[in-house]
């Protein structure tokens, strides 16, 4: 005997929506957002950006943040301007200078140039930033990103790990305008940990011509294949992050002599990347005999560095009066570099 069994249609959409879910509202919102983007906004969240001062806010050692042809950064001998930075031409000078950029997503934000000042049939012109590398990154992929601007042909973001160098992105259009570029790369093994990485925006050799030029924003390095939203961080971080490779010492500062010279010790405001070397930013200072008051002992310009002892400061040494041998004496405006770069 056959027996037929008649089941009641069932509406799958219906039964679908009915199913209870784990949700709450801000799972709620962020299944419902549309973009990368706007899930990154509403939790906050992002890989940290390894690259430093990558808005170019800290200038510590000048202002370089007006666009007025910036200063010129010798060939062959890589200048910081703005903190952490430097540019490079190969035996041709070039000139920097920040100055605010509309990108085509909208925003506003302050972006790099570099020109070269001469022509050359075979040059490159690249700015760079070197950056720290761990025993951690060994074997791990990186994904590097910003936004370029030139009129050169064949650029390509590049990449140095301690050991070789790639171009990894897709060559940089040279029409003027602004482009997103982003490529990945694996840093490798046997990295050498007392070197460094780093982090070309823009690479590429060729004839060079008076004007060529190369100008990016938002640069970014961070761990993994995707590039992410830019990190965005405050002044006073980068601040204090930039200190670790170079500071400015300005303060008022005691220091003892004996009968023929006097030695200022110099302090840092953190502990910095290693030994740092000391330099005369601003010869306008002075220093006096504490005993007498307004008593021009020596300028600053004739100084020189003495013996520093750590990664915490330094001293600089002059040659006194021995009418002033047996009193302290203090220093008055003026700085002293203090620089650990890499």
């Amino acid at each position: 005997m056959t027996v037929k069994i008649n089941k009641p249609e069932i509406n799958i959409r219906e039964k679908l929506s009915e199913i209870d879910k784990p949700v709450g509202a801000a799972g709620q919102d962020m299944i419902a957002a549309e973009t990368s983007q706007q899930q990154f906004n509403l939790i906050g969240a992002g890989r940290k950006n390894i690259l430093i001062n990558a808005m170019f806010e800290v200038s510590q050692r000048g202002n370089y943040q007006v666009d007025n042809g910036g200063t010129g950064w010798t060939a062959s001998s890589p200048t910081y301007g703005v903190d952490r930075w430097y540019a490079y031409g190969n035996g041709v000078a070039v000139t920097t200078s920040t100055s605010e950029q509309t990108l085509p997503t909208g925003q506003t934000v302050l972006a790099m140039k570099c020109v070269a000042t001469a022509s050359s049939a075979s040059s490159f012109l690249h700015p760079a930033q070197n950056f720290e590398v761990a025993r951690w990154m060994e074997g791990q992929d990186f994904t590097y990103s910003c936004w370029v601007k030139t009129n050169r042909v064949g650029q390509y973001v590049r990449m140095c790990n301690t050991l070789s160098c790639w171009t990894i992105s897709e060559e940089v259009p040279a029409d003027g305008e602004w482009h997103f570029m982003t490529g990945t790369q694996n840093m490798g093994t046997g990295i050498t940990l007392t070197s460094s990485a780093q982090f070309q925006p823009a690479f590429g050799g060729g004839a060079l011509a008076t004007g060529d030029y190369v100008e990016f924003a938002l640069p970014q390095v961070e761990l993994g294949r995707v590039a992410t939203p830019f990190e965005y961080r405050s002044y006073g971080e980068e601040l204090a992050l930039c200190q670790r490779y170079y500071q400015l010492n300005i303060s008022n500062t005691a220091f003892t002599n004996s009968a023929t010279s006097c030695r200022i010790g110099i302090s840092g405001v953190v502990q910095m990347r290693a030994q740092p070397s000391l330099t005369i930013v601003d010869a306008t200072g002075r220093v006096e005999d504490f005993g007498i008051a307004n008593r021009n002992l020596v300028s600053l310009a004739s100084f020189s560095p003495g013996g520093v002892s750590g990664t915490m400061g330094g001293a600089v040494d002059a040659t006194i009066t021995s009418s002033s041998s047996s009193r302290p004496h203090i220093l008055f405006a003026g700085s002293i570099g203090l620089d650990a770069e890499i």
